[in-house]
Formats: structure tokens, C-alpha cells, sequence
């Protein structure tokens, strides 16, 4: 269920809000970051909407998700975190299903067996060692603003947000993880405490826990919000979006038969050939 923001409890350096309407098209943040990699994909996956298979990296953080949100939402009524056996169940029932979506392509170089192990041993190891440290106030939350003066507004789920006031992001991933963040999941974190802010909440900081599904290791990494940068994003991005500006990005290292689910569809539709 969205909630809907009254124009009298939001607090965004804007100009100001209108009462929400559906008249509108709402911008997600990962939208927003799809179209500045590839405004073709986001055509493909937002305007069109076009069903392809999907890819087993993303099945994977589908499948961490959800278990992740199962635990938290039950856990924000009872304190209380689901039994590790039980988690190990969620994840391995939605990796099952997940993986029949996936791209034949990926299964080629990738061992399901292999990538499901490696699942529900990171799945232990955040429930024994992440889990039991926080207490959820919101899970799953999703939110709608529309700004005054914009044909075009926001609206995200958020992972979580705690009774710390923090607000906790989740990503899996293969690469090495450093101290920081990419710039892109800056600007998600930063979309996020907009729209929780505008929920009249208040947000002490936010970070990302990387779920790192080689070495089966978690890291947290904390974000440093930037509203006036997102919000610049924002409105560009929804600009061109209504000017129906949508051009591959060809020189993408995510632009790749390995890495893009709409690689076939982007042959056909702009000519040339994408990398495998």
C-alpha cells in the first residue's frame, strides 16, 4: 500500500508540494539511476514495460530481499527475529522460483546449485550477526510526493528504517567493496530520506549493507546524504524523460549480453551489436 503525503506534512527544499494526485508520472530513484545508465533500458523497462528473462545476478538479490523483508516486517510487531531455519527456507523457496525466470544465457557460466549454497550461507551469517542488532520501525515502506510545479513526481520502497532514525539499504554483490559507495546508490539513499522525511520522520543517517556473495561476507557502509544533488538529478532526468530522450548507452560496461536482460531487444530496435 502507498501512502500519501497531505502538503502540510512535507518539508523538502522545493518550492513546495501539491496534495497527491494519479495524474502524474512517479519517478523510483533506481529509475532515476537506470535512465543516467541507459536511457534505452529505461525506456524498455519502465515506459514499455516489455517482459524478458531476467538475469541471475538480479534473481539472486530478489531472492535476498525478500527473506531479509519477511524477517523484518514480522519483527517490527514482535522484536523478535523468524528461527535461522526458517530464513534459510525463505531464501531457498524464492531462489527456486526466481532462477526458472533467469536468462538461458547466464546459466551457461553460472552454477544455480552453487550461487543458492552461497545464498544461504550469507543468509546465516546476517541473521546471526546483523539481524539480532536492529530493531525495524518500517519495512518495505513505499511513499509518493508530487512537488509544486512539476508534471512529474517521487515515489520509492524503502528497505528499512529503524528506531534509530537510520535508514538501511540492502545490495548484493560479487565486486570488491571498499569504504564507499557508488555514486548512484548516493543518490538512492539520498531520494529515500527525502521521501521518509516527508512522512514526518526524521532521518539521523542511512547506510548500505553490501551482501557479498563470493566471499560470503557483509559490510556496512555508511552514505552521506546529498538532497540538493538528487533533486537537481531529479528534475533533469524528468525533463528529458518528457521530452522522450531514450538513447542506448553503447559504451556501458552494463551494456553486455551478461549484464543488460534487454540486450536483444535493443539489437532490434537501434541496430548495431552488443557485446557478450
Amino acid at each position: 500500500m502507498w501512502i500519501s503525503i497531505p502538503s502540510e506534512d512535507i518539508h523538502i527544499p522545493l518550492e513546495g508540494v501539491n496534495v497527491m494526485t494519479e495524474d502524474i508520472t512517479y519517478l523510483r530513484p533506481t529509475g532515476i539511476n537506470t535512465y543516467l545508465e541507459c536511457s534505452a533500458k529505461f525506456f524498455f523497462q519502465e515506459i514499455e514495460k516489455i517482459e524478458v528473462p531476467n538475469k541471475s545476478y538480479l534473481a539472486f538479490g530478489t531472492s535476498i530481499h525478500k527473506t531479509l523483508a519477511v524477517n523484518y516486517s514480522q519483527k517490527v510487531e514482535t522484536k523478535k527475529d523468524i528461527p535461522v531455519e526458517e530464513a534459510k527456507e525463505i531464501f531457498s523457496d524464492t531462489f527456486e522460483d526466481e532462477f526458472q525466470k533467469v536468462d538461458s544465457i547466464d546459466l551457461v557460466d553460472e552454477n544455480p546449485g552453487v550461487i543458492k549454497d552461497q545464498g544461504i550461507k550469507l543468509i546465516e551469517k546476517y541473521h546471526k550477526e546483523v539481524s539480532p542488532r536492529i530493531i525495524p520501525s518500517a519495512v518495505e515502506q513505499k511513499i509518493k510526493v508530487k512537488f509544486k510545479g512539476y508534471d512529474f513526481g517521487l515515489m520509492g520502497t524503502i528497505d528499512l528504517y529503524d528506531i534509530d532514525n537510520q535508514l538501511i539499504d540492502h545490495k548484493t554483490t560479487n565486486k570488491i567493496v571498499n569504504g564507499s559507495v557508488p555514486l548512484n546508490y548516493q543518490r538512492q539513499l539520498s531520494a529515500y530520506t527525502i521521501l521518509e522525511e516527508a512522512t514526518g520522520r526524521i532521518v539521523k543517517g542511512a547506510r548500505v549493507d553490501y551482501l557479498k556473495r563470493d566471499t560470503i561476507e557483509i559490510r556496512h557502509i555508511t552514505v552521506t546524504i546529498d538532497k540538493e544533488h538528487f533533486l537537481k538529478i531529479f528534475q533533469t532526468v524528468g525533463e528529458a524523460i518528457q521530452k522522450g530522450i531514450f538513447i542506448p548507452n553503447r559504451n556501458s560496461f552494463l551494456c553486455s549480453k551478461r549484464y543488460c536482460k534487454y540486450w536483444n531487444v535493443c539489437e532490434k530496435r537501434y541496430g548495431g551489436s552488443i557485446r557478450d
